[in-house]
């Protein structure tokens, strides 16, 4: 009886604990969407977080991720990894699901430094096939145009150095301790 008395006991010290212990969860503030994992098995799991989430996060915030997510997505059509709006954004949820927030900033500036840096190598051999043309054979008059578009190229140049700076700015500040 001695055995039964004290396993008896022990299950309503265990049952009174597990009882205590559900209330504090209850009753305990939601987690931290900036720590906690992205819910996004689905699309509509992710617009549903992204809703609760969107909640605790400053304005500055909020529009930081979602230009991260729209980077995402982008990478996503560009790399041809899925099509169509709904697989688009199933890949997306693939992606991030059960990713940190800081993870998923990472992940897109991360994306962007990489986009960046081969699109900057591309506008630079536009460039030297431009000064080609601009310093070969022909009339300074049949150059304008090539003139023209050095200027656009050069533009395009300098917008995109500067993108491909804040894009490691910010990844530095995401990866330090």
């Amino acid at each position: 009886m001695k055995t039964f008395r004290a396993t008896a006991t022990t299950l309503r010290l265990f049952l009174i604990a597990a009882t205590a212990g559900l209330f504090f969860a209850a009753c305990s503030p939601p987690s931290d969407p900036r720590t906690a994992p992205i819910t996004a098995a689905t699309p509509d799991d992710f617009a549903a977080w992204k809703n609760a989430a969107c909640e605790k996060l400053t304005s500055a915030e909020r529009v930081e991720f979602d230009q991260c997510i729209n980077q995402i997505r982008l990478r996503i059509s560009m790399n041809n990894e899925a099509s169509g709006d709904a697989a688009v954004a199933q890949a997306l949820c693939d992606r991030i699901n059960a990713k940190t927030i800081h993870e998923v900033l990472v992940m897109a500036y991360t994306s962007e430094a990489e986009w960046v840096t081969k699109e900057l190598a591309r506008q630079r051999e536009t460039l030297a096939r431009a000064d080609a043309v601009l310093n070969g054979p022909g009339s300074e008059e049949s150059k304008t145009g090539a003139r023209a578009f050095r200027v656009a190229v050069v533009d395009a140049i300098d917008k995109l150095e500067a993108r491909l700076a804040k894009a490691k700015a910010r990844l530095d500040e995401l990866q330090k301790p």
